[in-house]
């Protein structure tokens, strides 16, 4: 007897299943992935749009005055600006034709097709989410990607998918002492390795020299220019270059001095000034993050991969199954990142 492809032969627990292996697997992918897993992701509760009030040092809400009976200026400023962010629509399709169905008859043999659909989706969206996670932005086949960590670091210009959070930073530059632009306090801290002393928001200059190798000065400007106030980077997101240019400047100190944790951490993971440093794959050649925990995965309720019934169209023999994701990678506070490029070794 031919089986139907029906919720009765897929049963609800195999989708059940992967559905909860698709979120464990989905934000353990990489580093990074993973790192966002743990500064939380939350939710939206509805809207076109997220938005977030942005607050920056100065406003006229604060000033010196004459006391006595001097006059005093006081104003309502509910924030200093919006940040607005679009959702990005993520999608996951399967479908098995009633052809397949009918000649893998049995129900054993139909949910391994359903296993294999899931697997094969699984790993496209891990593919895809972790590559977007490093990107700027810039639309894809005429849609939304998210804006990734090139879209949040950049520094006097508009990432390539626009304005980030709808500000732009377009002619933006200097530090809080010497603000040029409208929005100097939007920018990230951009570095170049070899590009000796560069202007960020929260220092006037930070060095990392002008070498393309990885030196302690480079460490430390990747560091201090993403320490502003009680802020400061919880972990460095690295690709391979980056990561073995980190290591190789620990094995030569480790081996002028008895530093022995610098080779019992090994390839597992290095740590600078009590801040770990991660290998992802998935980062830009020559490139290393700092990152904080003030960025968020945000995502919509209700939107955290759900699942269509099964469904046919009119006009095919196919049965579909879609999930869905709608999220945005927002960060309030992008003069805390740092991202440095163009490490060679």
């Amino acid at each position: 007897m031919v089986t139907i492809l029906t919720p009765d032969t897929i049963t609800s627990s195999t989708l059940a299943y992967y559905n909860r292996k698709l979120r464990d697997e989905y934000f353990t992918s990489t580093a990074f992935t993973e790192f966002i897993l743990n500064a939380g992701i939350k939710p939206v509760e509805g809207g076109l749009n997220f938005s977030h009030p942005i607050m920056y040092t100065l406003s006229s809400q604060a000033d010196v005055w004459g006391g006595g009976i001097q006059q005093l200026n006081a104003n309502f400023i509910p924030n200093t600006t919006l940040a607005v962010w679009p959702p990005v629509y993520y999608y996951g399709a399967i479908g098995i034709p009633d052809t397949t169905a009918i000649l893998n008859q049995g129900q054993a043999q139909i949910i391994d097709i359903v296993e294999a659909q899931y697997e094969q989706m699984l790993m496209s969206l891990i593919e895809r989410f972790s590559i977007d996670l490093y990107a700027d932005g810039t639309t894809r086949n005429g849609f939304l990607t998210p804006f990734g960590l090139r879209g949040i670091c950049t520094s006097g210009s508009d990432p390539g998918g626009g304005a980030y959070g709808g500000i732009s930073r377009t002619g933006s530059s200097g530090y809080w002492g010497a603000p040029v632009g409208s929005a100097p306090w939007w920018n990230a801290n951009v570095i170049p390795i070899n590009n000796g002393s560069t202007t960020v928001w929260s220092k006037q200059a930070v060095n990392p020299g002008t070498s393309t190798l990885m030196s302690y000065n480079a460490l430390f400007a990747l560091i201090g220019a993403g320490s502003v106030g009680a802020y400061r980077p919880m972990a460095i997101f690295a690709d391979w270059v980056g990561y073995q240019a980190i290591g190789n400047l620990f094995v030569a100190i480790g081996r002028e001095s008895t530093l022995e944790n610098v080779f019992k951490q090994g390839a597992k993971g290095f740590a600078f000034g009590d801040i770990p440093v991660f290998q992802d794959d998935k980062a830009p050649q020559g490139t290393a993050f700092a990152v904080n925990d003030m960025i968020e995965l945000r995502v919509w309720r209700n939107a955290l991969f759900a699942e269509t019934p099964w469904r046919q169209p009119s006009n095919a023999m196919v049965n579909l199954k879609f999930l869905l994701l709608i999220c945005a990678l927002v960060h309030s506070r992008p003069n805390t990142m740092t991202y440095m490029s163009g490490i060679t070794g």
